[in-house]
């Protein structure tokens, strides 16, 4: 996990999202937010509707992040 985020740091988004309880244990920069489980994620989006942004997603199958996709 500390693979990818120091990964997509080293992109330079804007903003980063993540989900899963083991990214909180991660070393991340403060436009990173950390949620436990894609219900904190979505309640997020819903209160935060982001607009002029482009999406990637990506994570394991058990993470069930279609969940997350239907509220984009």
């Amino acid at each position: 996990h500390q693979k990818m985020v120091d990964l997509v740091e080293s992109m330079g988004f804007s903003l980063v999202l993540l989900a899963g309880g083991q990214f909180s244990k991660c070393k991340s920069p403060g436009n990173f937010l950390v949620f436990e489980n894609n219900s904190l994620l979505v309640k997020y989006i819903e209160d935060n509707r982001p607009t002029g942004f482009f999406f990637l997603i990506k994570g394991s199958r058990g993470m069930k992040l279609e969940t997350v996709i239907e509220k984009l």
